[in-house]
């Protein structure tokens, strides 16, 4: 957990250039895109869950422990930090524009021909905070985050009278499993799941909003490109 928190009180120190003093250390800028596969499940809803598929997004900075340890950024790290930062095995950024794509965009359903019941979907993680991170043999995490997302149904799932689009909040669990960021192409499997908040009423017979559960299962390709950052 301290970790997570480290990355996010250090991105500036370690990332955004300054005015005077500054020197270059290796980083990598981390891609990821490939199918996803997943659905928003109301409990109270009754038939068929509907499923989707789409597409999973990720775009990072990345500084391994290397770099994180070295004089050239220790230095510029307030004392009573140095300890946080020695315990962090890499540093993990996503800058604020970044941070407002989806990583996840369900768009196709696979199985309107047996159900007629279809959901589209597209949802944020603006933060995510670590309750496991290994990085060797490969990078292994278990994350939690918050999930901000827009929701549609059709109307086989809904009211007829009800608004089409919706409003999800919710909070997931994430686990990951991506190959060493050392290399220049890899690969990364894992999956969201939590529950949250279905806004608009989508159910027949039920006013307000109801509970949903987000569940979604990714394979990226990881693209990465050496650079040199200022600090």
């Amino acid at each position: 957990m301290l970790r997570s928190i480290a990355r996010l009180v250090f991105t500036s120190a370690l990332l955004a250039p300054t005015l005077a003093g500054a020197a270059k250390v290796p980083a990598k800028v981390n891609i990821g895109f490939g199918p996803t596969i997943g659905t928003v499940w109301m409990p109270a809803a009754a038939g068929p869950v509907p499923i989707s598929v789409g597409v999973a997004l990720r775009a990072e900075g990345w500084v391994s422990k290397k770099t994180l340890h070295s004089k050239k950024v220790m230095r510029r790290i307030p004392r009573k930090y140095k300890g946080v930062v020695k315990g962090m095995d890499d540093l993990h950024v996503v800058p604020l524009p970044v941070a407002l794509l989806p990583d996840q965009v369900l768009i196709a359903p696979i199985n309107r021909s047996t159900s007629d019941r279809t959901v589209r979907a597209v949802g944020w993680t603006p933060l995510s905070l670590y309750l496991v991170h290994q990085h060797r043999p490969m990078h292994r995490t278990l994350g939690v985050a918050p999930r901000l997302g827009w929701v549609s149904f059709d109307h086989s799932v809904q009211d007829d009278d009800a608004p089409t689009h919706h409003l999800y909040a919710g909070l997931d669990l994430a686990p990951e499993i991506e190959t060493s960021m050392q290399q220049n192409v890899g690969v990364a499997v894992g999956g969201n799941m939590g529950a949250g908040w279905v806004t608009g009423a989508p159910i027949p017979g039920q006013e307000g909003g109801t509970m949903g559960v987000w569940m979604d299962g990714f394979v990226r390709l990881q693209l990465r490109k050496p650079i040199k950052v200022k600090i």
